[in-house]
Order: C-alpha cells, then structure tokens, then sequence
C-alpha cells in the first residue's frame, strides 16, 4: 500500500459527490483557465490559494481571501511560474484553487487516519492556523477496523452541536468508501444557511484501490509533490506505470547522490532505501526505484532500456 496524496480540489469535489452536496471550485493550471473563470462567474467575493500538495499556505503568505474577479486575475498573474520556497524546498506556483469566500466566525477541525488496527478520529473546537501548537485541544478517538461511526464511538469526543456529530459520521463514511487513509478538513465551519464548509481539506488515498475505485475516483490525477519538475525519465516511467497492473516507479531525489539504487520490487525497494535512511545516508541516496506487480517481459525491458534507466544517470 502506499499513500498518496490528491489535490484539494479532487478531495472536496468527490466529498461532495459523495454527500450530494454542492461545491464551487476552480482549478486554475494556465492562462486560457484564468480567462474562462473570468468569463463564467459572477461578481462575487473569492478565495484563491496554490493547490500543490502543500500546507500551511496562510503562514507562507499564500492564501487570499475577500477577492473580486479582477483582484483574483491580479493575483494568479502576480504568483503563477513563480519559485517558491517552502520549508527546504523549492520550486514554481503552478496550480490554484478558486473558491467563494465564505465569512465566518467558528473554525473546527477534523482528521480521520487509518493506522494498522482502527482508524483515529481527531477533532478539535478550535481550528484553523493554529490547531498544531494548540494540540493539547485536539480530542480523539479509535475506531476498530470494519467498524461504522455510530453515536457509542462519537461519546468520547463530547461535542454538543447534532450537526458536527452529523458531519463527522459521514466523512469517516466518506472515507470507507472512497478509501482514503488520511483525511484531515481544518478548518470547517457552518454557513448562515447551517450547511457545513470545508474551507480547507487535505487527503491521501490507497493507491492499491485504484482498480476497485474506478467508479469513484474516475479519471483522478496524482500530481507530482510540489518541487522541481519531473524529469522525461520520471514521467516515461510514470507513462509505462499508467499502462500496466505492475508497479512501476522512478525518482529522482537527489541529482548529487553518491548512492544509486537498482530496481526492486516495491517492499524491498522500500526497505533498501529505509535502511540507507536509517544508517544516515538519507541525503546521499539519488534516486528510487521499484519495479513489482508481477510485470510481463516488456514491462522491465521498456524500464530499462539502453535509452532510459542508465542513460538517465549519465545525462543528470
């Protein structure tokens, strides 16, 4: 199993397919996106923030709220293409999410994670920023695998308000049957109307349910972490991954490593690199790769080739 992280923008729109629910999100990714958000929505208030797989956006600076249209076209011009850096690493704003601007006063926060024997729940009355250094706050519960929420799990929280209770059943619903394994909405608050906003919603799936989630994924992108971009290699490997029920994958992590690693299957490959990690050489180690599942012939020799695997080392 391996967790692999979506957009925003996928996570709520799916959340709310789930729950029959609306939702208004852009994602903007070029200047012909920008043009047709322009064109095709009201004059209202908006928020608009990178969609990169990366947190912590308010205190980057990255987060603006209470835009009108041509503010937001103002902003996605000022930030798109531009290099960022955030915490040691770096690389260029390439996607934005667009959301209306919701005023409120409540912020509450909600994670769902799924260990190896239940599920945890994390809530807390006080979202947003700052839930982090105010962990003390953060109430939990486990839930044993298989199980559905019901009001006996949820007592242990103590929450008062019926339509967190609500919320929460059906998120962690949500995530059972969408299998995501981390799921985390910080903060969510309730409109004038009581219906909830996930102003911010941060998920991880399975990716080994991907065939079985066909119908609720659909065509769902993977996105490359936020970074530099991927090398031709990368997305070739990427490409023949896409192609087969076998395992395939390339990273480049470090083009300065003095440790390069040959193809594994995927637990040794894990192993291999965990243990480099282990004894200090996690700095050091250049690539990863991994190539399992059960592949045909072709598959390994594509992988491979004279044009590929070894070459790429030489042209870094």
């Amino acid at each position: 199993m391996a967790q692999i992280a979506i957009r925003e923008y996928d996570a709520k729109r799916m959340f709310a397919e789930y729950s029959s629910s609306s939702y208004t999100g852009y994602l903007v990714e070029s200047e012909e996106d920008i043009i047709s958000f322009s064109k095709n929505t009201i004059n209202t208030r908006w928020v608009i923030k990178p969609d990169q797989l990366f947190g912590k956006r308010g205190k980057y600076g990255l987060l603006w709220v209470n835009l009108d249209n041509a503010n937001i076209r103002k902003w996605w011009k000022e930030y798109f293409q531009k290099d960022t850096t955030i915490g040691n690493q770096g690389g260029k704003l390439t996607t934005f999410l667009i959301e209306p601007f919701v005023p409120h006063s409540e912020e509450y926060y909600i994670a769902i994670k799924t260990e190896r024997e239940f599920d945890v729940i994390f809530f807390s009355e006080n979202g947003g920023i700052d839930v982090e250094e105010n962990w003390d706050q953060v109430q939990s519960v486990n839930i044993p695998l298989g199980n559905k929420v019901d009001t006996d799990f949820l007592k242990t929280l103590k929450i008062s308000d019926a339509r967190v209770l609500d919320f929460i059943a059906q998120l962690y619903s949500f995530c059972q049957e969408y299998w995501c394994v981390y799921l985390e909405v910080n903060p969510f608050t309730f409109d004038k109307d009581g219906n909830v906003i996930c102003l911010d919603m941060v998920a991880r799936v399975d990716d080994s349910e991907a065939f079985r989630q066909r119908k609720h994924w659909k065509n769902l992108v993977f996105p490359h972490p936020f970074g530099p971009e991927k090398t031709k290699r990368e997305q070739y490997i990427e490409k023949l991954d896409a192609e087969t029920g076998a395992s395939l994958k390339f990273r480049i992590l470090n083009p300065d490593g003095r440790i390069w690693l040959l193809t594994s299957g995927g637990w040794a490959s894990v192993i291999i690199a965990d243990t480099l990690a282990d004894l200090g050489f996690a700095t050091e180690i250049g690539n990863y790769g991994e190539c399992s599942g059960n592949p045909d012939r072709e598959n390994p020799r594509e992988y491979q080739n004279p044009a590929g695997y070894l070459r790429t080392f030489r042209s870094l």
